[in-house]
């Protein structure tokens, strides 16, 4: 008997179960090592974001260099959008300005339709804050009636506050390539 140019149909079978096993192995060997998708996430990261080269200037602070993976990190979070919107809110005074001024849009909006809830509720809070001197138990207690409308106005701004983030959202929808509020 002449031997065959071509292995059996089983001996085939095993050595292409066997290349299987091998291409298995190799791959969850490839996963124990956590650098390459690592730096495999970083490189799609840093592709998506705008380059700002300030990981130089972290380097020359640090003392030892700063792995890729950080460096793909301190580009993101010196990019001008991410400075520019910790500039605006780093200080509780100019958050409320900020509030405030959408607020005033928000009602001077004409094309936009203040929830029934936000309405009533500043209706009555105003109302209330209004005529606490005459409903405020032991208001010739000083103190006593400028806490209630304190807290009766916190409640009116947490109102008025959750309103303007519907205002913004409904802004931001409205008109997609001014980035919301002009």
């Amino acid at each position: 008997m002449l031997p065959d140019a071509e292995p059996q149909p089983l001996e085939r079978s095993l050595l292409e179960l066997e290349g299987r096993v091998r291409a298995l192995e190799h791959t969850v060997a490839a996963l124990g090592d956590t650098r390459q998708i690592e730096e495999r996430i970083t490189e799609r990261v840093a592709a998506q974001a705008n380059k700002v080269s300030v990981a130089s200037v972290v380097e020359a602070f640090s003392t030892k260099p700063l792995p890729p993976a950080a460096k793909g990190l301190v580009a993101v979070a010196t990019q001008p959008y991410t400075l520019r919107q910790v500039a605006q809110s780093s200080w509780l005074a100019f958050d409320m300005v900020q509030e405030i001024v959408t607020i005033g849009r928000m009602l001077l909006d004409r094309h936009y339709h203040t929830a029934w809830i936000t309405r009533f509720l500043v209706i009555v809070f105003a109302i209330a804050i209004f005529s606490s001197g005459l409903w405020v138990p032991l208001s010739s207690v000083p103190g006593i009636e400028k806490l209630v409308n304190l807290l009766l106005g916190g409640v009116l701004f947490l109102a008025l506050f959750c309103e303007a983030r519907r205002y913004k959202a409904w802004r931001a929808s409205a008109n997609p390539q001014a980035g919301g509020l002009p």
